[in-house]
């Protein structure tokens, strides 16, 4: 179905930030459609793809957990987004999403974003952006309620996890490294620089820093106020839900190739969670303040690690959600 002529986009805080040409450029590549009361727009575990804004009505997200329980995370209504995640990543869908009266909603269909990343890289980059910010309070409202579940256990049952007890070395430390001393052939084909030429790789190599750091080195401690990303270019990391400072339970590992964002994105992330190496670990890593400049001096890879960026913002969201499901399935058993 067309778009209605009579939805006025300045009034969608999607939309805001995009100039009227640009809303224009994208519309002939959208299209409303309508969904019944009860119907399953997005099924859990299918394979998504595309983004969905809420016109009118209500939708729920409901998640299937082990055993065939049913947990309603969230409801959503007018100018909410969903599908957030597929339509950046094309990773599965973790959570249902069905219309609980009838709803009108517009989809921006995959293709859309694949053509304005390579045709309109500005205006990719807008509505990217604007998907990453609601995406990073999604990790942390994830996080915050796996930290609820956790904190229910009664102390005496709770299985202290391992790593956050031993692994965090106060004596780990860290040096530079001299970044033209590492092996470019095994540099060019992490996934970082893979969408990069030489040439652009080769311009962006000296904005960077190579930085080594010992096993047990944690990143995002009280008295380090990082803004930079970090791409493991050897060892892994350990992402981390941390509480008051007290790091809690592991829940995704980084490894060659992977991203670190290190409170580079959003500083409520700084509250709930961590990096630590679990190995010695060279990270090869970028400043907030340069990756911006960029946008200016070289567009053409400003707009690639961006993508990169909201790539891997998407990532954390399937990673937060996946594990939610498990968390959650643990420590009910544990209650049981």
């Amino acid at each position: 179905m067309e778009i209605k002529h009579d939805i006025d986009f300045k009034k969608i805080p999607f939309f805001q930030g995009l100039t009227s040409e640009e809303v224009a450029f994208i519309l002939p590549f959208m299209e409303e459609k309508k969904f019944a009361q009860g119907k399953v727009i997005l099924p859990q575990g299918s394979h998504g793809g595309n983004l969905y804004l809420v016109i009118s009505g209500l939708v729920a997200i409901d998640i299937i957990l082990p055993g065939d329980h049913q947990k309603r995370l969230a409801t959503l209504g007018h100018n909410a987004l969903f599908g957030e995640v597929t339509f950046l990543s094309n990773a599965l869908v973790t959570a249902s999403v069905i219309a609980i009266e009838p709803c009108s909603c517009i989809i921006f269909h995959h293709e859309l974003l694949e053509m304005l990343r390579t045709s309109k890289p500005e205006i990719s980059f807008k509505i990217e952006k604007k998907i990453a910010y609601q995406l990073a309070n999604k990790i942390v409202s994830n996080i915050n309620t796996i930290l609820k579940i956790i904190n229910t256990i009664p102390q005496d049952l709770q299985i202290p996890s391992e790593h956050s007890l031993y692994l965090e070395s106060s004596s780990a430390g860290q040096k530079e490294l001299d970044i033209s001393k590492l092996d470019f052939k095994h540099l060019r084909k992490l996934n970082f620089f893979c969408h990069m030429s030489k040439k652009q790789i080769l311009k962006l190599l000296p904005l960077m820093k190579a930085q080594s750091y010992d096993k047990g080195y944690r990143f995002l401690s009280k008295d380090r106020n990082l803004n930079k990303l970090g791409i493991v270019y050897s060892g892994a990391a350990m992402l981390f839900i941390k509480e008051n400072n007290q790091l809690k339970k592991s829940i995704a590992i980084s490894g060659i190739g992977e991203m670190l964002l290190q409170n580079f994105i959003f500083s409520e992330f700084r509250q709930v969670a961590d990096y630590v190496t679990c190995e010695k670990c060279i990270l090869l890593e970028l400043d907030m303040d340069v990756y911006k400049k960029l946008k200016h001096s070289n567009p053409d890879i400003f707009y690639i690690i961006s993508e990169m960026i909201n790539r891997e913002i998407a990532g954390s969201v399937y990673i937060t959600n996946r594990q939610l499901v498990r968390i959650n399935s643990e420590y009910n058993n544990i209650l049981s």
